[in-house]
């Protein structure tokens, strides 16, 4: 799907960004996951002090989890799909107008 995803939107301005909610102990998994995965994008590590109020914001109920936000900053979607249901994600970015 990272091909995919990648192509369509090569010749689009966006950004990947990816939060870790990890414990600390294992924020050397998830580094090493980000280049078995190439997992190009904005990374950041949310420490404990700051999840509990993100995890409202976002209203995550589980792990991963999508959202889209505009160009703007606009949250448009809190519960997109993941982007290797290519279609779907394609049709929520339609539906949402972005």
């Amino acid at each position: 799907f990272k091909n995919a995803f990648d192509n369509f939107f090569g010749n689009l301005k966006y950004e990947k960004v990816f939060l870790s909610i990890d414990e600390e102990k294992d924020f050397g998994k998830w580094k090493i996951d980000i280049q078995k995965y190439s997992l190009g994008g904005l990374h950041y590590i949310i420490k404990d002090s700051k999840m509990s109020d993100l995890i409202k914001y976002l209203q995550i109920n589980g792990i991963p989890h999508y959202i889209i936000i505009d160009k703007d900053g606009v949250l448009r979607s809190l519960d997109a799909p993941r982007p290797s249901n290519f279609q779907q994600y394609i049709l929520t970015l339609k539906d949402i107008g972005t």
